[in-house]
């Protein structure tokens, strides 16, 4: 019922907000529909535009500037692509330290994992 509303201003998301909805739609635990209850997120299509730009080179930034969200992505081997997944796994599946770690973007390492 809330939904049907009538907005009279735009609604504005925290970036700590925004990466904590799309790092728990990425860990597979919750649905898009889920979050957008759980987070008070407008629409879907809002959530997804926030999980296409956290996994783009681009990231979210705060109006005032501040941390990037996630750094660009890189090429790597097969081998460190290996090394990675296994250090990932091997620090209880922590997709963010290990990308920081090895410099590339959250979303390949958690795809890695995941395959692996």
């Amino acid at each position: 019922m809330d939904g049907l509303e009538i907005r009279t201003h735009k609604r504005s998301y925290s970036i700590e907000l925004k990466i904590r909805a799309v790092q728990d739609y990425l860990s597979g635990e919750y649905s898009q529909y889920e979050l957008v209850d759980k987070y008070k997120i407008a629409s879907r299509t809002q959530l997804q535009s926030w999980i296409a730009k956290y996994n783009s080179p681009s990231s979210f930034k705060p109006v005032g500037g501040g941390a990037k969200a996630m750094t660009k992505g890189r090429y790597t081997t097969w081998q460190e692509r290996i090394d990675i997944v296994f250090h990932c796994l091997a620090h209880k599946r922590d997709y963010g330290k290990t990308a920081a770690q090895f410099k590339i973007s959250y979303n390949p390492v958690y795809q890695w994992v995941k395959k692996y």
